[in-house]
């Protein structure tokens, strides 16, 4: 691929800090303590691995942060995808006819096993050779089809047409889908975009069920080694996901999930959800749990979030930002 199409890869980033520092304000206001004693197990070795313990007033507090995803692996699958299709998309600007509006279409996980940056580069060679044989086929396709139409009698299917191929080095099937803009306005180039297939509701139903007990078998010994120190325990959970997840799922897939537990597995005392979806925020932070209420099942009027603005954060999990 050209030098210039080459973009900085996306990575998997993590805002566990950040998003105990919002409950820890939450736990603060509804104390009326100020935090003291900021310790970091998983660092100085100070008791089980979790990522927080403290002090507000008397009360011991151990707090541990965990991502929960849609199904497995959404994160990285994500991020993988992302460092797929991006340079191709940036290869190709301009280069496609139109006015149209093009878009690459592929299962949820292209890749179970993962690509190496090798196998990457040679993956987007294929794929932006394999667009730029297919995408002047559909565009004069289209074009052929309407050429004796009247305007008024133009429908949207006829705008579109698609090929489902498995590119050159591919295991999986592609589509590119391509959509004329009509009416035309000059010759502008063809637009490329990128998606995945939704998976159905009944999946991510079961996966995300899945997905919360593996945290909950995870997490909650961790969290349990300090019910004997007299610490309070919480469980702060994060979301990153406009279009698969929300608080309410997620709420309601805890509770469903707990009666799939294992008998002897020992919940915290406070479970928090924290939305990180804007980078740039605001963020909200949902309870889930506190004791033996849990939220929304037990008191769904009062189910509120609190917001806060990223810039108002700090990371507890550095030992550089974290007092």
């Amino acid at each position: 691929m050209r030098e210039a199409a080459h973009i900085r890869e996306k990575r998997v980033t993590s805002n566990e800090g950040k998003v105990c520092d919002a409950v820890v304000k939450v736990l603060e206001q509804r104390t009326g303590k100020t935090r003291e004693d900021i310790r970091r197990p998983e660092v100085d070795g100070s008791g089980p691995p979790v990522e927080l313990r403290l002090k507000l007033g008397d009360q011991g507090y151990a707090i541990e942060h965990t991502l929960i995803e849609a199904f497995e692996r959404q994160t990285l699958t994500g991020v993988s995808f992302q460092n797929l299709v991006d340079p191709v998309k940036n290869e190709l600007c301009g280069e496609l006819p139109g006015p149209a509006r093009y878009t690459l279409l592929f299962p949820l996980d292209p890749f179970p096993g993962g690509q190496s940056a090798k196998q990457r580069h040679r993956l987007q060679e294929n794929l932006a050779e394999w667009i730029r044989g297919k995408a002047p086929l559909l565009f004069n396709a289209i074009h052929e089809s309407l050429y004796h139409k009247p305007t008024t009698a133009l429908l949207q299917k006829d705008c579109r047409d698609q090929i489902t191929e498995k590119p050159k080095g591919f295991s999986i099937e592609v589509t590119l889908r391509c959509e004329i803009d009509l009416p035309p306005c000059g010759q502008k180039p063809g637009i490329l975009g990128a998606a995945r297939w939704a998976p159905s509701d009944e999946y991510l139903k079961a996966a995300r069920s899945n997905r919360i007990q593996r945290a909950m078998r995870s997490k909650c010994p961790k969290l349990h080694g300090y019910k004997s120190t007299g610490d309070r325990t919480v469980l702060v959970l994060e979301i990153h996901d406009i279009a698969l997840t929300n608080p309410v799922v997620v709420a309601n897939s805890l509770i469903g999930s707990t009666d799939k537990l294992p008998s002897d597995l020992q919940l915290p005392d406070e479970i928090y959800l924290v939305d990180t979806i804007l980078n740039c925020g605001p963020w909200r932070l949902w309870p889930l749990k506190n004791g033996e209420r849990f939220w929304p099942a037990d008191d769904a009027a009062g189910w509120h979030y609190t917001e806060f603005s990223v810039n108002s954060l700090i990371d507890l999990t550095s030992t550089t930002d974290g007092s």
